[in-house]
């Protein structure tokens, strides 16, 4: 994935189709459009992560989040409790702007049902499509995209006071009073990045972490200790502080491995690599799940043990994890995801004792592939501490 000509993006015609047809954003754009979008997401998150505006747009959903654990009854289904709160967080982190009432649970449900239309074999086919809009699940994909552009519209034109640093203050203030974030297709295209390439697999993340603490009682009890000891909630700025914790997320990206290949890539150009000729156009991936499971590269790598990241005491990272991909291409909102995986899972371990439901085993390590690699539904008992 180091060569330059190794880093287009394969992408499918449903895709095309939230995209205006076009390569539009980061997740499927390409060439100097790909350059000049990326570096401004990732300028416009780094100055939000540094500022604490991010880590304050995140506690404040995950906030919101445990008061919804806290009224619900148990036990609960993981599969329902993590999409909303990233939906809402991404919509304030593009538009400046929150949702109004009802509209967090609505765009949640049009977007699972267009993940679940993106499993569908005959959605990228443009003929059963067309003949079949609703059993091939393009319709719940322009459901979705129609819903999400009309809702943008308003919230981007609503003159409603957004934050500094969020993507619709910085592009007004870089492009000038004639700029209209309406028909801006990067803009809008920036938000369904956040949820294609980011809500899928942060919720995924937080419901694997889950499993291996009902799982790994024992590393469970590690990590709390170690929480317990800080003596007051996590924040950003305790990550040095906490080895054993950021150890055992570290291990949950291992072990899940969420993107098993990577996102497809697209040869712009032909190249060689070791003597191999690489054609024009064809599709790339890498071996995420291979590499996190070789045996050549980690000592019992079917075992869950954090303490491979350890030593001496001190969290210790390994260039062999590589959840976010290799190359120029690796995601550009690592960090920010990063941050929301520490902070929702020390924020549950901190507020809620968590258990299998009475007489239930703990769930078992079985996954099924959607666009991430999940775990099978399961529940759990969170009782407020």
């Amino acid at each position: 994935m180091a060569q330059p000509e190794a880093n287009g993006r394969a992408a499918g015609s449903s895709q095309m189709a939230l995209s205006f047809g076009r390569k539009r954003g980061v997740v499927v754009a390409e060439g100097e459009r790909w350059a000049r979008n990326s570096g401004f997401l990732l300028a416009a998150l780094d100055h939000m992560l540094e500022s604490g505006e991010a880590e304050r747009m995140i506690c404040d959903e995950l906030e919101a989040l445990e008061e919804r654990l806290r009224d619900l009854p148990g036990p609960l289904d993981v599969q329902t409790l993590f999409r909303r709160p990233y939906v809402s967080l991404s919509w304030r982190i593009v538009t400046g702007q929150r949702f109004l009432a009802g509209q967090a649970e609505r765009i949640t449900a049009l977007f699972q049902a267009e993940m679940a239309a993106f499993q569908n074999s005959w959605v990228d086919n443009r003929l059963l499509r067309a003949l079949f809009p609703e059993r091939s699940g393009f319709a719940d994909v322009l459901r979705f995209r129609d819903e999400v552009r009309r809702l943008f519209a308003a919230a981007v034109t609503s003159g409603g006071e957004g934050r500094e640093g969020t993507l619709v203050s910085r592009l007004r203030a870089e492009r000038g009073a004639d700029w209209d974030p309406a028909t801006d297709e990067d803009l809008v295209m920036f938000f369904f990045d956040f949820l294609n390439a980011g809500c899928e697999t942060t919720s995924s993340f937080n419901e694997w972490a889950l499993l291996y603490l009902l799982r790994e009682p024992e590393q469970q009890a590690l990590v709390r200790r170690e929480l317990k000891a800080l003596g007051r909630p996590a924040t950003a700025a305790d990550r040095e502080r906490l080895p054993r914790t950021r150890a055992f997320l570290a291990e949950v990206f291992r072990r899940s491995s969420l993107t098993p290949a990577g996102v497809p890539h697209r040869a712009t150009g032909a190249f060689s690599v070791e003597g191999y000729r690489v054609p024009a156009d064809t599709v790339l991936r890498y071996g995420i799940l291979a590499s996190h499971w070789s045996d050549a590269l980690w000592q019992e790598p079917e075992r869950f043990r954090p303490e491979r990241f350890l030593r001496d005491g001190a969290f210790v990272p390994n260039a062999d994890l590589v959840p976010y991909g290799i190359g120029p291409r690796v995601c550009t909102g690592r960090r920010l995801a990063e941050l929301y995986n520490f902070l929702s899972v020390t924020r549950l371990l901190q507020r809620f004792e968590l258990a299998p439901p009475d007489g239930a085993p703990p769930p078992g390590e079985d996954a099924w592939m959607g666009l991430s690699r999940n775990c099978r539904p399961f529940q759990l008992e969170l009782r407020p501490r």
